[in-house]
This record gives C-alpha cells, structure tokens and sequence, in this order.
C-alpha cells in the first residue's frame, strides 16, 4: 500500500515490490551459501538463483510469494548466524523475522517449525541447556507477532475448509510438478527437470562425502518436508509448488555445490561443466519463449484496450467465470463493485457471466455483444470450453502468453 501511494497504482508501481524482493533474495542466498560452503558455491548460487524461470515470475507477481521467498531465506540466513554467536540479541532478531514470514504465508510454520525443532535437536546433542530461553524468547516473541492474525486464520479455515480445490494429491506426480516447476518452472518433465535432478543428487552425494553437515541437513531437510507433505496431502489438499516456493534456494544451493565440484575435477569435467552453464544461460529463454506456465496468466490488460478502443456504450462484455469477469473489469470497468467470489450481473455493470448454453440467445437479442474465453475457464471441463467456441464466430481479436490465446468474440447482433 505504502508503494501505491508513493508511486501510484501503474502496473509498474504495483509488481516493484515484489521484484526489490526477490532482487534482494540474490544477496542473502550469496552470503548464506558462502558462510555455509564458499565463495564459488555461492556465486553460482546467487547466479542460479537469478535466472531461475520460478524466481524470475514470482518476481513480477503482485502477490505475497517473493516475500514470502525472500523472508524464509533471511530466516535460515539468520538461524545460522544464530548458531555461530547465540545471544538474546540474535534471537530476538530471528524471532522478529519469523514472526513477519508468519505472516507473510502460512508455510512460514514449516520453515520456524523445522529451525525451531533443529535448535532444540542440537541443544540436545550438545548438551547445551543453559540458554535454552533464547529459543523459547524467539519462539514467544514470533508467536506474538502474529496472534493479531489468528481470528483471521480460524475464520479462513472454518469457511474454506482448510484445502485448496487446486492443491496437489498424493501420488507420484505431486513429486513430478514440484520439482518440474523448480528446476524450469513448468508442470513437464522436460530436459531440465532431469538435468537438474542429476545434479540435485550428485550436490548431496559431495556434501555426505565431504562432510559438509551444514548442506546435508538442508538437503535432507527438503526430502523430508516434501514427504511430510506429501503424506498430508492424502488427507487435505494444502500443497501447491508456489506455496513451497522456500524450498527452492536449497534446491539451488545443492545444484550449485555439484557445479562447483564438477568444475575442479579435471580438464574433462571443467568443459563439461561449461556445456552445463550454456544450457543453464539458455535455461530461462527456453522457458519464457517454448514452455507455458501451469499458473498462466492471460493479456488481461491489452485484451481491456482493445475492447475499450471498439465498445459502444450500450454494448456488454460477456465471459465464462467470475475470475476472468473480475480480472477483466480491472482494467475495463474498474469504477464498479465486482466482487470475484459472487456474481451479480447488475444492469449497469458492463462486464457479465454467461453460461454456454446462453451464447446462442445472446446472439439473437439483435445487439452487439462481445465475448471474451480465456484458454483455461475456472470450474468448467474442456468440453464445457468448446462448446462456448462452438457456439461462436471466429476470434476478432486473439492475445497470445506462452503459447495459449485468450480470445475475444464481437457478436454482430443477427436475429
């Protein structure tokens, strides 16, 4: 909000937050990766990390994901921090930074979870319970940033139910879309899928045989959560890969840590290593030019122009589902109360929903009408999609994002 007010509510404005944090995200990931392995791991952290298609588009995102991206890394940055000078002072300030991922997103628990539970694992094994208080200080004090939040939370999860109808399902493609959307940011298996989890392996198999315990942990810290998960899902639809969004610096840095050694084997490996980082430069160009996204995000706003520049007054714009009603009326009627979780076709509303079966006595009214069908219809099959197309002249106007058009239909009003 602050953003809005300073710079106004271009489109501009509204995504430079989330793009200063995950350019910020660049800078934590190097310098927890060169205090958890070296300089060189680090660098090619920070470099993965900066062409990575998942990162790059949560980036752009007028959403809470790259805060929530980059907070979680500052909390894992700050954990250890904390274990190499445990005061009060630092975990006062971890607990300030955990209680802002809190409420950034509700996965934030995950991430506190765990560092807490490490904590208090390590404590244990080193035998070192006199200043056991700091933990219980930066857990109280992460608690109590949030607890404002908690009616709200109660309230969300009494009427959602607690599942996402979108949410991930326990079988093997749970495993398949996260890491597909990792490593390319897709819901494929693609040749950078297997690339990367080669080298996702071969990171954690160095740091077991050069005993780096640091990155092991973290390693098999994100297996575990992952299964974890995985077994939740089979009883409530929580999980979708952009909620595990923290998960992917981990991911980057094991990758990184098996460049790095790739590269100082022999001269052999040296130049296979630089195959791999011509493919990785190309890595986000493949993605953004051949690959659509599994959340695309259609032309909202120059399907908006086009309407605005050819609509008469008395016209109406008719659509399949209230999503794209309400994210086409930002741009085109921005003025008028559209709520996206109800429908209300007021009369002096210009956007409304129609039902397929409705197309055909929209065009017998004997006006002119306009009908926009985006490529994916929220809560209707394929089926129900062509037959609004069937119904339909041809497209006066296509746009097109990652190979998939949003289209939009002028009805000429014949009776």
């Amino acid at each position: 909000k602050i953003f809005i007010l300073v710079f106004g509510s271009s489109d501009f404005a509204v995504r430079l937050p989330a793009c200063l944090y995950g350019t910020l995200a660049i800078v934590v990931l190097y310098d927890l990766v060169k205090r958890l392995a070296d300089r060189d791991t680090a660098l090619l952290s920070a470099l993965l990390l900066a062409i990575s298609p998942m990162a790059i588009a949560f980036s752009q995102e007028t959403r809470m994901y790259s805060l929530f991206f980059l907070l979680s890394l500052i909390s894992l940055n700050v954990t250890f921090r904390y274990l190499n000078n445990i005061s009060l002072k630092n975990a006062c300030l971890l607990g300030i930074v955990n209680g802002l991922l809190l409420l950034t997103h509700y996965f934030g628990f995950i991430v506190v979870g765990s560092e807490m539970l490490g904590l208090v694992i390590w404590r244990l094994k080193c035998k070192q319970f006199k200043r056991i208080y700091y933990e219980a200080a930066c857990a109280g004090i992460s608690l109590s940033i949030f607890a404002p939040w908690l009616p709200f939370l109660l309230r969300q999860i009494q009427h959602s139910g607690g599942e996402i109808w979108y949410g991930l399902e326990s079988n093997l493609y749970f495993f398949k879309v996260i890491f597909s959307r990792f490593s390319s940011d897709t819901g494929r298996d693609d040749f950078w899928f297997y690339l990367f989890g080669v080298l996702f392996v071969l990171g954690g198999w160095r740091a077991w045989k050069e005993k780096n315990n640091k990155l092991l942990v973290l390693a098999d810290g994100l297996l575990i959560t992952l299964l974890g998960l995985f077994v939740i899902s089979a009883f409530k639809k929580i999980v979708t890969p952009r909620n595990l969004i923290f998960m992917l610096p981990v991911y980057i840095m094991i990758i990184a840590y098996a460049l790095r050694w790739l590269s100082g084997k022999t001269k052999v490996t040296t130049i296979i290593t630089g195959f791999i980082f011509v493919l990785l430069l190309a890595w986000p160009i493949y993605r953004y030019y051949y690959l659509p996204r599994p959340d695309y995000k259609p032309d909202w706003k120059r399907s908006a122009a086009y309407i605005f520049n050819n609509i008469n007054p008395d016209e109406k714009v008719f659509v399949p589902d209230r999503l794209t009603r309400f994210s086409l009326a930002y741009y085109l009627d921005s003025e008028k109360d559209y709520n996206v979780a109800s429908i209300s076709n007021l009369p002096q509303q210009m956007v409304h929903v129609i039902e397929s079966g409705e197309v055909l006595a929209l065009k017998k009214t004997g006006k002119k009408n306009w009908v926009v069908i985006p490529p994916t219809i929220i809560g209707k099959s394929r089926e129900e999609r062509e037959n609004y197309n069937r119904q339909l002249p041809a497209p006066s106007k296509k746009y097109e994002s990652q190979g998939k058009p949003l289209a939009i239909y002028q009805l000429n009003g014949e009776k």
